[in-house]
Formats: C-alpha cells, structure tokens, sequence
C-alpha cells in the first residue's frame, strides 16, 4: 500500500523516520527495501555503538535508541525496542543481519558523526577482524569525529589481532580519545600524541620507541593521558640510563619531568603488571612526590574509565 503512493510522498515520509526506524521498514517486504536502498536517505547518527554479547548483538543508534539482534532457531529475531515484539526472520543467520544493516547504515552516513564504539562482552562466537573494522572506519567523518572506542570485556589472548589505524588517524584530524586496548595496534605512536585520551595494547615496544613518545608529550599541548598495555618491551633493562631514576612503589616504577614553558609535569609510570603497562599523564606543578604518584594513578584509573564506558 505504501508503495502505491507518489515517490515524493514516500520520499518526504522518510526523512520523517530516524534511521533506525529506516532499517526497520527495509525487513517488511522486498520491494520497499529496494526503494529504501535506491533513494539512499542519509543515516543523520551523532552516536553509533555496538555491543557483541553470546548469541546476540545490540546497536545503538544515539537518541534514535537501538536495536537487537538475536539468535533463535533456524532464524533469527530482531526487534527495535523492549516493549515490541521482535520480528522473527527465517533462515538468516543474526551476524549476517546484523552485518547486512551495518554496511548499509555506514554506506548512508552523510552527516558528521562524534562517536564510534564497539564493546565486546564475553563471547568467542562473533568478532571484529581488521579487514572489517577497517571497511567501517572510511564512513566515519574525518572532520567532526571525536571519539573512537573498541573494547572486549573478555580477557586478551594470545591469538590477539594487530589493527593498524595509521592512515586513519592522520585523517581524523578533531579526533581527541581513543581506546582500542582488544587489538594490537600497529604503526607510529607520534600520530598519537597530540590527543586527549589514548588507551592502546602493543605487541612490542622499545626503549627507542618509549624516549621518542616521552619527547613528543612533553612538547604536546592537547594530550592529558596517554595509558598501553604491552606484550614485549625490547631494552626495558636500560629504563633508568633514559628516563633516570625512579620513585619505586611495590611492583611501579614513576618517572616525572618538566614540561616547556608549561605549570605542568609529565609523569610516566610503569608497572609490572599483567599485563604490564606504562601511563604518562600530564600533572599540575606543585605536588610533593607522594601525591604525584596518586595523582598519577588516579589519572590512569580516570583515563580507563572514561574510555570504555561512553
């Protein structure tokens, strides 16, 4: 019935819906999504978010609420919110469904979007790989992206994926946090330093590599807390002939120097923990050596926290 009415009427009637309602209406028959599909209205998401959890995936589309996809039977039910009942789909997969409408939100994104995250809960049944997150990352708006979160719940293994987001982060220019600490990222730490809030896990990591971050922070005038995990670190026995020595607590090691023409300090600690993980934090001038360290692990727990739950 819908489709017996004038193009432009439908047309108008469509930039009335938010786009979660959209994907909704592409499900109810074949000739209205081929509509849908060939008037191309654009996806107008802010905030997009994804939750893998066993045997369902959860979009969150913003303001416009969100939608679930869930494994049942020989098919599987997506519904749009929690008071309706969900629409059971025969004979597809809920990956595939979910996959299905994520390429085509991300092919109709026109409009800035501020924030992108993808949490994984404990699950070894669905996962993001390189190639799919980087077949994602195109669609974000290079100039009004802000935040860009990827996150597991469970814990890391050693079959853990490396992600490299070089070439993206060079064009996400009003980026200011990122957390991706579920991949191994790969590529130019420097690209890193000139944002707010970075939370990252390296496969490796030298004593080179640590002295040139430790210089570019110091010159940085956006970064607060710059906080990775770490598999290896090559010529982590010759710290202190680079950094000096330390303010040693139980199992950390604190490192504090001036910052150019600047009321603050950066502070970098390292602990040897599992994994082990080093933070450097930028810390107000003034506070006796005690209170630094607090201050600094405070920083690191503040930095964490900030991330993974947008």
């Amino acid at each position: 019935m819908l489709l017996n009415l004038p193009d432009t009427f439908v047309n108008e009637l469509l930039k009335k819906l938010d786009f979660r309602s959209i994907l909704i209406l592409r499900k109810v028959c074949h000739s209205l999504r081929n509509f849908i599909d060939v008037t191309v209205p654009d996806s107008r998401l802010r905030r997009f978010g994804i939750i893998i959890s066993d045997d369902n995936i959860i979009v969150h589309y913003g303001k416009y609420g969100k939608i679930r996809y869930c494994k049942n039977g020989n098919g599987c039910h997506v519904e749009s919110r929690e008071s309706e009942n969900p629409r059971f789909i025969e004979d597809m997969d809920y990956e595939k469904s979910f996959f299905e409408d994520l390429k085509y939100v991300m092919k109709h994104q026109k409009s800035q979007m501020e924030l992108f995250y993808v949490i994984r809960r404990d699950t070894e049944t669905v996962d993001f790989n390189q190639s799919e997150l980087q077949s994602i990352f195109p669609y974000l708006d290079p100039e009004h992206l802000k935040e860009v979160v990827i996150f597991s719940l469970h814990l890391v293994n050693e079959t853990m994926n490396t992600l490299d987001i070089d070439d993206f982060v060079k064009k996400w220019i009003n980026l200011k946090i990122i957390g991706i600490p579920s991949f191994y990222t790969s590529g130019n730490l420097q690209n890193f330093t000139n944002l707010k809030e970075c939370l990252l896990y390296l496969e490796n990591i030298s004593l080179d590599d640590l002295t040139l971050l430790k210089q570019s922070l110091l010159l940085s005038v956006n970064f607060e807390t710059f906080n990775f995990d770490y598999k290896n670190l090559i010529g982590g026995d010759r710290l202190s002939e680079s950094f000096g020595d330390p303010f040693i607590e139980d199992d950390k090691r604190a490192w504090y120097f001036q910052m150019p023409n600047s009321e603050y300090i950066l502070g970098i600690i390292h602990a040897n923990s599992d994994p082990p993980h080093f933070v450097f934090s930028r810390l107000t001038i003034g506070l006796q050596t005690e209170q630094l360290f607090n201050s600094l692990l405070q920083g690191c727990r503040r930095s964490s926290c900030s991330i993974v739950f947008v």
